[in-house]
């Protein structure tokens, strides 16, 4: 049995612009971050993974970013983090991933929106076909999109709420809210 496996999060970073779908949810960015067990070390490092819409002179097309990240606040603009599964193939997990297509571009229907949210959704399905690469995970996308929204929508007002302490050991700027989908309770980082 492998103790300390990496995790598998969807992280929802600030990001500017007004929300165009129902929901909220694409309020935030969404991406996927593989990273250790626990982040003690600062060292440690993780693999962010973001579908972005960069343009061209051919106009706006989708491209899969992947890049090394730190874990801790401050290098990105992470709101929080749910954990939703454990990692027992990380080359196999590495390969779907990668290979999750983003579309190319073409004009949709404004109901028919496709983001950065539309890949992270695609890929959780993708992860879950393949059934090989992941341990104790939840999977099904419904249960992680509310998890999600919900536990950025209790943060983000702790966090205003924790501002007015700051300096009486309130809101820790150190750390990302982290919530372990799982067990079902907020962890520490």
């Amino acid at each position: 049995m492998i103790r300390n496996k990496d995790r598998l999060y969807v992280a929802l970073y600030a990001r500017r612009g007004k929300s165009e779908t129902s929901g909220k949810k694409d309020a935030y960015h969404w991406g996927l971050v593989i990273g250790p067990k626990t982040e003690k070390n600062p060292s440690k490092s993780g693999i962010r993974f973001d579908a972005i819409e960069k343009l061209t002179t051919k106009g706006p097309v989708w491209q899969l970013v992947e890049e090394t990240t730190s874990l801790l606040p401050g290098t990105t603009m992470v709101l929080i983090r749910v954990m939703i599964g454990k990692i027992i193939d990380k080359e196999r997990l590495l390969s779907v991933l990668r290979n999750t297509p983003v579309p190319a571009y073409e004009p949709r229907p404004a109901h028919d929106i496709y983001n950065c949210f539309t890949w992270v959704e695609e890929t959780l399905g993708s992860i879950q076909r393949d059934g090989k690469a992941m341990g104790s995970s939840v999977l099904d996308w419904d249960s992680v999109r509310e998890t999600a929204l919900w536990y950025v929508k209790y943060h983000v007002a702790k966090m205003k709420l924790d501002r007015r302490t700051e300096r009486d050991g309130g809101y820790n700027i150190n750390t990302v809210a982290s919530w372990d989908l799982i067990a079902g309770k907020e962890f520490p980082t």
